[in-house]
């Protein structure tokens, strides 16, 4: 069916927050009061150095920066989190890792714009169109093995409170035989895109993690796709490694497209077309 409204400016974004918006508040389990998370890579509190001196109330244990790496809070939290020296600040979205309700949660706070953002950018942000899409996709993405399971949703603050899966991302697997795919290496450290640094990338997983990998990413988008959720920002920084397991988890969900979106069926296009330029994968 044609859509005689999609030619207006601003159509399919509006769309988008109004119908992931809708998606997310027509149910009311926006509150987790179950137990933890039964993923085998997802940290419970019994896991932090810390715990010990200071107990399970809220607070925050670890910072994130722009490439993803965490540091602890707590000097006793330092041997599982920190793995570099140098953090890097972030340039949109706050990210740490804290104890909430007494579970190891990740959270992500979607606050502030980059540098260069423009203005439509800053408007489609501030009504939320991030924000409730990954609440959206993480609710409809629930009960599958390969997603952090989302444990609150603060819609007034634009607060996701979600599994903190602890590992590292392909992306840091690739970065200690590949040098420059990181942030941090990049000339100019309020841009994150850079198209030589992806191509650098892409070519590090084929030489280095194909094999390893590809089999398992297949699956997991599959599993993902089979939900209705198309995760289009596609990059080795968006899969996780578990640390016990070696499973792999997908996460970062706030530029998916759902079934519901009036642009689903190019998206699902795109999806596709990201999948095999990043790993090789063709449509099913």
């Amino acid at each position: 069916m044609i859509n005689i409204f999609s030619g207006i400016p601003g159509y399919n974004a509006l769309s988008k927050i109004v119908l992931a918006r809708f998606e997310v508040r027509k149910t009311a389990d926006n509150t987790s009061a179950g137990p933890a998370s039964d993923l085998p890579d997802a940290l419970s509190a019994a896991d932090i150095p810390s715990v010990a001196v200071l107990g399970t109330e809220d607070r925050v244990l670890a910072n994130i920066d722009q490439d993803g790496f965490m540091f602890a809070v707590h000097p006793l939290d330092v041997t599982l989190f920190n793995k570099r020296e140098k953090m890097i600040p972030r340039l949109r979205y706050k990210l740490d890792i804290v104890l909430f309700g007494k579970k190891v949660c990740f959270r992500k706070a979607f606050v502030g714009y980059p540098p260069y953002a423009n203005l439509k950018y800053k408007m489609y942000s501030w009504m939320g169109l991030g924000f409730y899409t990954e609440a959206a996709a993480l609710k409809r993405l629930k009960g599958l093995s390969c997603v952090p399971r989302v444990h609150q949703i603060f819609p007034k603050e634009r607060i996701l409170m979600m599994d903190y899966i602890h590992g590292e991302t392909i992306q840091h697997f690739l970065s200690e035989n590949t040098e420059n795919i990181l942030d941090i290496d990049l000339p100019e450290n309020d841009k994150i895109d850079d198209p030589s640094r992806e191509k650098r990338e892409i070519s590090a997983f084929f030489r280095l993690a194909k094999d390893r990998f590809q089999a398992n990413i297949e699956k997991i988008s599959e599993e993902i796709f089979q939900k209705g959720v198309c995760p289009l920002d596609i990059k080795t920084g968006n899969i996780i490694i578990g640390h016990k397991t070696g499973n792999l988890y997908w996460i970062d969900f706030e530029r998916a497209s759902l079934s519901t979106f009036p642009t689903y069926a190019e998206d699902v296009k795109s999806y596709y077309e990201l999948l095999h330029r990043w790993f090789g994968i063709s449509a099913q």
